[in-house]
């Protein structure tokens, strides 16, 4: 299972990594609770409309913000929705499996470490660039998680002390805020009515988003 900005998306995947099959549901990360709200609903859901092809041997849970991997503890969702979450028990009341919880960029690490660039090399950077940025680091096959469980958490470091647009930490400029998908989107809606001869240039309401696509292909033309 994996929570994202946008999305859960709920798989069956083998010991060797092949998706047997998965299903994808909107996300609603406002807060800790209703986000676990979501994912349980999510996770009720799968089995009535889905169901498991093999017999289920764990479950795997990654989410965005802080985890304690070793205590299945959410701690939080990003810096100003803190609150902590035994996150393992309570999907273990709807499917009574092993549960290992973790970061989603650090579970995308340890897939690639497993299955992926670490047949190749145990000593990588993974670098995650959607809603937000993040990245992981795998040294000596050992993925670095910080004594606060937010190592590697580079959407947070300052890129422009320039910047006058103020990132969720609580700083200014920083990569996430300017370079992520969301990121991106807000700074083109914010700055779209100032450049008339671009392709963006019109109001946007709400929440809005313009696609990475649209961003991308515009920068090509």
């Amino acid at each position: 299972m994996d929570l994202g900005g946008t999305k859960v998306m709920i798989g069956e995947v083998t010991v060797e990594g092949q998706v047997l099959a998965h299903k994808k549901y909107p996300s609603v990360v406002t807060s800790q609770k209703k986000a676990l709200e979501t994912i349980k609903e999510a996770l009720v859901d799968y089995q009535k409309t889905v169901g498991f092809i093999g017999e289920i041997q764990g479950m795997g849970v990654a989410l965005v913000g802080r985890v304690n991997y070793q205590t299945g503890i959410w701690i939080e969702i990003h810096p100003e929705l803190s609150e902590e979450i035994d996150v393992v028990q309570e999907l273990q009341k709807i499917v009574s499996v092993p549960c290992f919880l973790a970061n989603d960029v650090y579970c995308a690490s340890l897939a690639e470490l497993e299955h992926g660039f670490g047949n190749l090399t145990k000593n990588f950077v993974y670098l995650n660039i959607g809603t937000g940025i993040a990245a992981r680091m795998v040294i000596e096959g050992q993925i670095i998680a910080g004594n606060h469980y937010d190592a590697g958490e580079i959407g947070h470091m300052v890129v422009d002390i320039n910047s006058q647009i103020p990132c969720i930490c609580g700083r200014y400029g920083c990569s996430e805020v300017l370079a992520s998908g969301l990121g991106m989107s807000n700074r083109i809606k914010q700055l779209a009515l100032d450049y008339p001869t671009s392709i963006f240039h019109r109001e946007y309401q709400g929440d809005e988003r313009v696609a990475t696509e649209e961003i991308f292909d515009a920068y090509d033309l």
